[in-house]
């Protein structure tokens, strides 16, 4: 097997001309998605996906950046700044909510997820009173969570579920 080197991928925001690729990215994480909780997740559909990306284009506070080598999308990261309320319960705050993120198969291990989360990271940097950088995942899934912790990302916190075999309609 080849194996495929990875000299600084350039990280840029989307542009229309990579909709059609970064859907087809979108649906491959999807198929991912459905296969360890169909419970939960719902196939997307190719001109969904590109539908939705065509619609977040350009949207203030939502960002879409991609992974490029060798004008081939390699991956791509989806983040949103979004502004909480001060409530009786909690202070204002800025936090920055990671959508996605998603690396071709190829490609992962090879610096591309990192250089996604850093072009995140330093975007983090330039929004003022920016609180937190947020997401979820699913705790068995061990090898993202890996991945976050080299990141410089902690658990705070743990989602509790009681599923719909427990009775309830």
């Amino acid at each position: 097997m080849e194996s495929t080197e990875v000299c600084g991928p350039i990280i840029r925001s989307i542009e229309k001309a990579d909709i059609s690729a970064v859907a087809h990215l979108m649906t491959r994480l999807s198929q991912m998605a459905v296969q360890s909780h169909p419970d939960i997740h719902r196939p997307l559909l190719l001109e969904n996906a590109r539908d939705y990306l065509e619609e977040k284009i350009g949207v203030e506070q939502e960002f879409i950046y991609v992974a490029v080598v060798d004008d081939q999308r390699v991956g791509y990261i989806h983040f949103e700044v979004c502004e909480r309320e001060e409530t009786i319960f909690s202070h204002a705050r800025k936090i920055l909510y990671l959508h996605q993120i998603y690396v071709v198969k190829g490609f992962c291990r090879k610096g591309v997820g990192c250089q996604l989360i850093s072009t995140m990271k330093r975007f983090a940097q330039e929004i003022d009173n920016l609180k937190w950088i947020w997401f979820d995942m699913y705790s068995s899934n061990s090898s993202a969570l890996k991945f976050y912790q080299a990141q410089g990302f902690e658990a705070i916190g743990s989602r509790m579920s009681l599923g719909q075999e427990s009775g309830f309609k």
